[in-house]
């Protein structure tokens, strides 16, 4: 039996043609296909990758770039028809691993990311960009991190929403604190995501609809007085009560001292005092506290929470739905009374 010689390690020097030296590759091409002595499979997914991402980028012209571009379905349709065949073209000649096939399936999102993230400048238009500034203004993980870690979904999602309500709900309160046409609202319990007491306090019926809609203009300042009017027309109009004639008609007055308003809010006070009669916390304020202190009785009739917060009311959810109850059928009472009384005069 004859056994064969070992092979040699061919060098360069082994080949020649003439007096020329022929140089040996270890790659070559074959229909596409590049074959190599080592690490075929990731070479040629990496040709793979490359070729597609080419191709994605030559599709931009076409409208092949986001939101403002081509229809979702349209873009699919080009993806399936000039992409994929180029991701895939030949690859069933190889023997894959789990690794080759998540960065082939990345190749739409974290080599692209990559490349727009590395190139493209702060100043820059791109959508890639928009999205890096947004990340930091919601203090989220940049999106280099997002890349070389992906987080889980679920958490991602929790952790983007939770950023963003907190985000806003501090802008929200720095907006809130400079404008003094809240300073009968509570702005302590204030949150993206939830509503105030007024409303969740509301029953589902058009009459408690509209009887909230009137306390909250009252509660946010936007219920134009006549002191309101007055202040908006640089004074050229009095600021007088138009409907008693004894003195301005701002917040306090309208809701408590206007004579010609008294039949309309007789009976809520009266079930007002029961309700904080009704209080048996010894560090409330009594009624006759209150009556003593117009203030501090506006206050109560609009947001009850500011006078908890501060300490000066202590009583329980149950009550403090009551108080809400009671004051906002007073302030519709109220506004009722004054358009009847204004429309009425001559």
């Amino acid at each position: 039996m004859k056994i064969p010689p070992k092979r040699s390690n061919i060098t360069t020097s082994d080949w020649k043609l003439g007096d020329k030296e022929v140089s040996v590759s270890k790659t070559t091409t074959h229909v596409g296909i590049i074959r190599s002595v080592k690490n075929e499979v990731a070479i040629n997914k990496e040709d793979r990758i490359s070729c597609a991402r080419k191709t994605l980028y030559s599709l931009t012209g076409t409208g092949f770039h986001g939101t403002n571009g081509l229809p979702p379905t349209t873009c699919m349709k080009l993806f399936i028809t000039y992409v994929l065949p180029r991701i895939l073209y030949s690859l069933e000649t190889f023997v894959l691993k789990q690794y080759h096939f998540d960065a082939l399936e990345n190749i739409t999102l974290n080599q692209i990311l990559k490349r727009q993230i590395s190139t493209k400048s702060e100043t820059s238009d791109s959508w890639f960009t928009y999205i890096d500034k947004l990340l930091v203004q919601y203090d989220l993980p940049s999106a280099v991190k997002m890349v070389t870690n992906p987080p889980c979904k679920l958490s991602w999602k929790k952790n983007v929403k939770l950023a963003i309500d907190k985000f806003w709900t501090q802008r929200l309160l720095l907006d809130c604190q400079k404008k003094s046409t809240l300073s009968y609202c509570d702005l302590s319990g204030l949150k993206i995501g939830t509503v105030h007491k007024l409303w969740s306090s509301i029953d589902s019926n058009s009459k408690d609809v509209r009887r909230g809609g009137i306390k909250v203009r009252l509660i946010t300042g936007t219920y134009v007085l006549q002191f309101n009017t007055s202040k908006f027309n640089q004074h050229e109009v009095s600021a007088v009560c138009p409907l008693c004639q004894c003195e301005d008609e701002d917040m306090v007055h309208f809701i408590l001292k206007c004579n010609a308003l008294f039949k309309y809010r007789k009976t809520y006070i009266e079930e007002l005092k029961l309700i904080m009669n009704s209080i048996s916390n010894p560090n409330a304020f009594s009624w006759k506290r209150l009556v003593g202190d117009f203030r501090l009785l506006t206050q109560l009739i609009l947001d009850a929470g500011v006078l908890i917060k501060q300490n000066i009311l202590s009583c329980s959810e149950k009550t403090l739905i009551e108080i809400e109850d009671c004051s906002r059928k007073l302030c519709f009472s109220l506004h009722c009374g004054r358009s009847l009384i204004i429309n009425s005069e001559p």
